[in-house]
C-alpha cells in the first residue's frame, strides 16, 4: 500500500502542475484583459471628450460666421469691432444675432456704412463726368505728371 500511495501521490502531484499552470494562464490573461479594458475605456473617454470640444468648436464658428454675415449684410465697416460689440450686446441683453446687430446699427450708426442710393451714385457720376473729361483732355494736351495724377484721382473718386 505504500508503493500504490505514493505513486497516487506522485500521480496527482504530476496531473496538478498542468492545471495549475492553465489556471495561472488564465489568471494572467484575464488580468491583461480587465487592465487594457481600462485603458480602452480611458481611451473612449478622452476621444468623447475631444469629439465634445470639437462639436462646441464647429458650433462657435458656424456662430460667428452667421454673425459675419449679417453684419456684412447691415454694411459694417470693421466686421471684428462690430462683431465683438454684437456678441456683448446678446450675452447682456439675451438677443439673438439679427436683433443684437440691429440694435448696434440703431445705437452705433457709426459702424456701419451709410447706404448710397442708386440715385445719389448716379448724380454723383454725372456730375463728375465733365470734369473727368477736362482732366483727361488736359492730362493728353499737357504730358504733365501733375495733371495725370489730377486726372486718376478724378477717377478713382467717381
Amino acid at each position: 500500500m505504500i508503493g500504490s500511495g505514493g505513486s497516487s501521490g506522485q500521480g496527482v502531484g504530476e496531473a496538478d502542475p498542468p492545471i495549475a499552470h492553465e489556471q495561472l494562464e488564465c489568471e494572467r490573461r484575464a488580468l491583461d484583459a480587465e487592465r487594457r479594458a481600462e485603458e480602452l475605456e480611458q481611451d473612449l473617454a478622452s476621444l468623447r471628450d475631444e469629439v465634445a470640444a470639437m462639436e462646441a468648436a464647429r458650433q462657435q464658428h458656424e456662430q460667428q460666421s452667421e454673425l459675419e454675415g449679417l453684419l456684412r449684410e447691415a454694411g459694417a465697416v470693421d466686421i471684428e469691432a462690430a462683431s465683438a460689440l454684437v456678441r456683448g450686446l446678446m450675452e447682456s441683453e439675451q438677443l439673438d444675432a439679427p436683433q443684437a446687430v440691429g440694435r448696434l446699427k440703431q445705437d452705433k450708426a457709426f459702424l456701419f456704412a451709410s447706404p448710397r442710393s442708386p440715385l445719389s451714385a448716379m448724380s454723383a457720376l454725372a456730375s463728375g463726368s465733365g470734369a473727368l473729361d477736362r482732366a483727361a483732355h488736359a492730362a493728353c494736351r499737357s504730358g504733365d505728371r501733375r495733371d495725370l495724377l489730377q486726372y486718376l484721382r478724378l477717377r478713382r473718386g467717381a
